[in-house]
């Protein structure tokens, strides 16, 4: 059991809430047009990422839970709360929905694989 919460965890898994979050909020912008084809794809493929996103979320959680018990997981996980929103607020004002919502197919994956190598990492 680790005797406190790596920073490096903490950065990934906050880089990782906060794609997930801009990506959803691109998602809550997008004007579908149910007649073009393209739109609706895309717009299907972003809410698929999300979706997926959540479920990998809930599986880094649980891993991170056997590691390092329950404490250590809600500290986790509120310190993704507020580092993500400290990191998404300030790209979400400067930089186009569009793009980081592209950007998070990519973004995402990276930082919950980075997070799972962390956490996988950790003594048990």
């Amino acid at each position: 059991m680790p005797d406190a919460l790596p920073l490096s965890l903490i950065v990934a898994w906050s880089v990782f809430g906060a794609a997930v979050f801009l990506q959803r909020e691109h998602m809550s912008r997008l004007n579908v047009d149910y007649r073009d084809d393209r739109s609706t794809i895309y717009f299907f493929a972003v809410a698929a990422s999300v979706i997926v996103a959540g479920l990998v979320s809930l599986a880094l959680l649980y891993r991170y839970w056997t590691v390092a018990g329950w404490l250590w997981t809600i500290a986790l996980f509120a310190c993704m709360t507020v580092a993500g929103s400290l990191i998404a607020i300030p790209f979400g004002v400067f930089v186009h929905h569009r793009i980081l919502g592209r950007a998070g197919f990519v973004v995402w994956p990276l930082a919950a694989g980075a997070s799972y190598v962390l956490i996988d990492g950790l003594p048990r």
